[in-house]
């Protein structure tokens, strides 16, 4: 989940864009009241609703995970906490960025009683190049295990970074496996 960039879709939804911080807040609550209770209510500054019926609900307990992205400025850092299972770095973050953001959230997570190790954290592969430029995908999945030291419990890889042809795909999935499967035995 972030706020988006576009200001055309909260006008187009009718939405105020100098408030869709506090709108995507309060949307993650509502969504964490319908997905508990059976009816639900629910009281912010921008949702409110009283013995609302949301049936059925995720089958997962809790509900659906709910990730957020972007920069850990005091106002994500706060949805994160409250109302957040798992962090996106900004694409381009560095393992050492992606580690210390790891840290404030397990600290963030610890004040508000929550356990920090239910934290998830989906960092990006960094994409490595060859001396002739290339991207060198066995370079970079050898940093894997840096990034699951950092807090990582997930790592997206860019298929189109290093697989510029889809009828490549089949070849470049195997390579994939075999390659994360060196890097993490």
């Amino acid at each position: 989940m972030g706020t988006g960039w576009q200001r055309e879709e909260y006008d187009a939804a009718g939405l105020d864009w100098d408030r869709r911080g506090e709108l995507l807040t309060d949307l993650m609550g509502a969504c964490r009241a319908l997905w508990r209770d059976s009816p639900a209510s629910f009281t912010s500054g921008t949702v409110t609703f009283t013995d609302l019926w949301c049936e059925p609900r995720p089958v997962q307990p809790g509900g659906i995970p709910l990730w957020v992205s972007g920069n850990l400025h005091p106002n994500n850092l706060d949805r994160l906490t409250r109302w957040g299972d798992g962090w996106i770095p900004l694409m381009g973050e560095t393992i050492a960025g992606t580690a210390a953001g790891v840290r404030t959230l397990r600290a963030a997570f610890t004040a508000a009683g929550r356990d920090p190790h239910e934290l998830r954290v989906q960092a990006s592969l960094p994409i490595l190049r060859d001396e002739f430029g290339r991207p060198d995908l066995a370079r970079s999945l050898e940093t894997v295990p840096e990034l699951v030291a950092a807090g990582a419990t997930v790592v997206n890889v860019y298929l189109s970074a290093f697989c510029a042809d889809v009828k490549l795909a089949r070849v470049f999935f195997h390579d994939l496996a075999a390659g994360y499967a060196a890097v993490t035995s």
